[in-house]
């Protein structure tokens, strides 16, 4: 498993969707619990439906949803050969990764790595405001960066740290070397 963590607007979907090109699913948590949340249809705030959860299941009900999730990912690349591994995208704490990585198996061969994804403040800040459709000043986004310290403890523990300054040609040629030269994936035709 790879696992893409940085900051909001760091570029994790982005080299999600290019990674999918080099034959690799992917996992976007935030998304998969929301769609989750939706399916579920019984409380009807987002934050709520969290908080219900982890009274009724424990504090790692999101984990072990996610968990489930991964696991008929990984389902479907053990049956299928155009796949070389899972990406999993948005892991917002240590711990999170760990429980993942302890619950979920291995089935390329090589050991679960975590790539962080770094990028200057100002087109982090850009990125946010136009994802979210916001104007967050830079001010009260410097604070949410702030926050995130879950965030930087994951960049502490990370395999690698990639640097992405907006240019998708670096972002590719960066990822291909980490994947099929350093960890050593075999690259396989893209879908």
């Amino acid at each position: 498993m790879i696992f893409l963590a940085g900051h909001h607007g760091a570029g994790k979907t982005r080299l999600a969707r290019i990674m999918y090109e080099l034959s690799f699913l992917s996992i976007d948590l935030g998304p998969t619990l929301r769609r989750l949340h939706r399916e579920q249809n019984e409380i009807p705030n987002f934050k709520d439906w969290i908080k219900k959860g982890e009274e009724n299941f424990g504090l790692f009900f999101t984990d072990n949803l996610l968990i489930r999730e991964i696991k008929k990912l990984k389902d479907l690349l053990e049956s299928s050969d155009l796949y070389t591994d899972v990406v999993i995208v948005g892991s917002r704490s240590r711990v999170g990764i760990e429980r993942i990585q302890n619950a979920v198996p291995s089935v390329s061969g090589c050991k679960s790595n975590i790539i962080f994804i770094d990028a200057p403040f100002d087109v982090l800040h850009r990125r946010y405001n136009k994802r979210e459709g916001t104007v967050l000043d830079s001010i009260n986004f410097k604070d949410l960066i702030d926050l995130e310290v879950n965030i930087e403890q994951i960049r502490d523990i990370a395999n690698f740290v990639l640097y992405n300054d907006g240019s998708i040609s670096k972002l590719e040629i960066a990822i291909e070397e980490i994947l099929f030269q350093k960890i050593g994936y075999v690259k396989k035709q893209a879908n």
